[in-house]
Order: structure tokens, then C-alpha cells, then sequence
């Protein structure tokens, strides 16, 4: 059921990213990415970068990553991704709940 409900949040993500950009031709949703850690949040940017987002519980190695052929990776390096309560809040992620791409 997880994997199911992944796969409709990266298709929500892909129909999103299409109509905000326009559709020129026709494309083909298909499934990106599979994760057994719940997502809290997905985003695609117009060059078609995935990222996704996971609740700091766990053991999650960090809280925001790119999907990059097949992996998750931290994004947009460990160092942000890093943090406990001795770090400075202001230089890590501490708690994401979604993300969202920013176009100006």
C-alpha cells in the first residue's frame, strides 16, 4: 500500500509540473521512484529533477534528497542534512515537511 500511495504522489507530482510548464507533446507517466519510508513530500522541477522529502523519524539518514538514477541522495549535500540539537538550526534542515520548487 505504501509503494501504491508513492506512485500516486510522484504521477500527482508529474501532472503538476505539466500543467504549471505546458505540454507541447504528448508524454507518459510512469513510476520514477519507490521508497518503503513514507515521503512528506515530492517536487519536480522543469528540467525534470525529482526531490523528495522524509520526516526526521526512524533513523532517516537525511530530510531532503534528489533522485538521481534510481538513488536518493541528500540534497543538496549531508552537511544540511546533518543535524541534531548541537548543531546551529540555522545551517541544517531540521524539520521538513514538504518541498517545492521556486521559479522566478
Amino acid at each position: 500500500m505504501k509503494n501504491f500511495k508513492n506512485s500516486i504522489i510522484i504521477v500527482l507530482a508529474c501532472l503538476q509540473s505539466m500543467f504549471v510548464y505546458g505540454v507541447d507533446q504528448n508524454y507518459y507517466i510512469s513510476d520514477v521512484q519507490q521508497s518503503q519510508i513514507r515521503w512528506t513530500g515530492v517536487a519536480v522541477s522543469p528540467d525534470h529533477r525529482f526531490f523528495v522529502s522524509f520526516p526526521r523519524e526512524n533513523n532517516i539518514p537525511f530530510s531532503v534528497g534528489e533522485i538521481v538514477e534510481g538513488n536518493i541522495i541528500p540534497y543538496p549535500n549531508s552537511e544540511w542534512n546533518n543535524w541534531n540539537l548541537n548543531l546551529p538550526a540555522q545551517e541544517h534542515f531540521v524539520c521538513v515537511f514538504k518541498v517545492c520548487i521556486w521559479i522566478r
